[in-house]
């Protein structure tokens, strides 16, 4: 069994399917517990040079991109990945006594 294979076989599986962006946007929203405005997902890149290459004797200039930080801004313009916060995290129904 070489060792490629080995690291294919442990490879983690996601529990559930992935998530959308728009998905990930409304779960940042509820977890932010915000109920109005219209948000968009903000992701935060990092980038870094160097060289790359599959071995010391073909390596090349490089970038490499990484992701630093995931979050939400506020939409002023609403597009096809914005989430109205409204439906995303309704406020609690109330009951009434009866």
């Amino acid at each position: 069994m070489s060792i490629e294979t080995n690291a294919l076989e442990q490879r983690p599986t996601p529990v559930e399917s992935p998530l959308t962006i728009k998905e990930l946007t409304s779960l940042l929203i509820k977890h932010y517990g915000i109920r109005e405005g219209m948000f968009d997902l903000m992701v935060e890149y990092q980038l870094g040079t160097g060289a790359v290459g599959p071995d010391k004797e073909h390596l090349v200039p490089g970038l490499m991109i990484g992701i630093a930080k995931v979050g939400l801004v506020q939409s002023t313009k609403a597009n096809p990945l914005t989430v109205d916060a409204t439906d995303a995290n309704p406020p609690p129904k109330t009951r009434k006594k009866p």
